[in-house]
């Protein structure tokens, strides 16, 4: 019985090795982020899509530059899931509180002048970054809020 029993341990341990080289592979498999260099601390777009890729929720860019009359700069467009994600950076968070000083947030509309989304609109905005995700996934929703809401791009020491 005491010979089953070492054996038994003995096959866990190699089983447990196994599975430890197995890990590191992957993990070494998996390619590394570039490194998105910030001094600032303001949202930028490689920020940006590095805190979505992080997150899991893998953004292809649509490639044409956003023109939305609601924001005053251009913005980038990102495939995210069944979803469209619209980023619009700004200069400063002073800059973006002016373009949304009269903005219906819930309805992610101006006054009269209706923009026509292709899906519910959900307003993000963080420091100097209005964000418009346009799904109707409420999971979805949620976790490209928590990506983009969870704390500030940290700036990049000695850059």
């Amino acid at each position: 019985m005491l010979l089953a029993t070492c054996n038994r341990v003995e096959e866990r341990a190699r089983a447990d090795s196994a599975a430890g080289a197995a890990s590191a592979t992957a993990a070494a498999a998996v390619p590394s982020l570039p490194e998105c260099p910030n001094t600032t601390g303001r949202w930028d777009e490689c920020n940006v899509r590095q805190r979505l890729e992080r997150a899991g929720l893998a953004p292809q860019p649509l490639g044409d530059t956003l023109r939305q009359p609601l924001f005053s700069v251009p913005g980038i467009g990102y495939r995210v899931g069944r979803g469209e994600l619209q980023v619009y950076l700004y200069e400063s968070a002073t800059a973006l509180a002016k373009d949304l000083a009269e903005l219906d947030t819930v309805r992610v509309q101006r006054g009269a002048s209706a923009v026509s989304w292709s899906a519910t609109p959900t307003l993000i905005t963080s420091n100097n970054m209005a964000a418009v995700l346009l799904s109707e996934d409420g999971t979805q929703v949620e976790r490209v809020r928590l990506a983009l809401t969870a704390g500030l791009p940290a700036p990049t020491k000695g850059k």
